[in-house]
């Protein structure tokens, strides 16, 4: 009776071994999923933050274009024709980058490079171009 029991005890840990063989590469692939598209969201909010602003501050004459939000450490420095401009807020619904930048340039096109959120970059290189994230460990 002991090595039944015994038997028993492996044969359900197989059993367990193969379900989680079997699940975890698609929790893995929903959490992939997940973490993109919250990136890919964060980074249109962050892109439409940055036109906001210059369209409020533009009225004013406040900023020109090549308009460029850098992010570095979690916080943004804003360059307008290349000058360092401060004390102007931008509001961002949804994650802050931690690095990266958001571009306006002269001519209206709008480019993302390297814009790190959480685990995830994204990159916009030219204005028909799409929005591409992906996890970058």
């Amino acid at each position: 009776m002991k090595k039944e029991k015994n038997w028993e005890w492996v044969l359900a840990i197989v059993l367990l071994l193969v379900v989680f063989a079997v699940v975890t590469p698609t929790i893995v692939n929903i959490v992939y999923k997940a973490q993109v598209d919250a990136a890919t969201s964060s980074a249109d909010a962050v892109m439409r933050a940055t036109e906001t602003m210059y369209t409020e501050k533009n009225l004013t004459d406040v900023v020109s274009l090549p308009l460029e939000v850098k992010y570095e450490n979690e916080e943004y420095t804003i360059y307008s024709d290349g000058k360092e401009i401060k004390s102007i807020e931008i509001k961002v619904d949804g994650k802050e980058p931690k690095s990266g930048s958001v571009i306006i340039n002269k001519d209206g096109s709008r480019v993302i490079k390297d814009l790190t959120l959480g685990l995830v970059v994204c990159n916009k290189e030219a204005e028909d171009s799409e929005l591409t994230c992906k996890w970058s460990v």
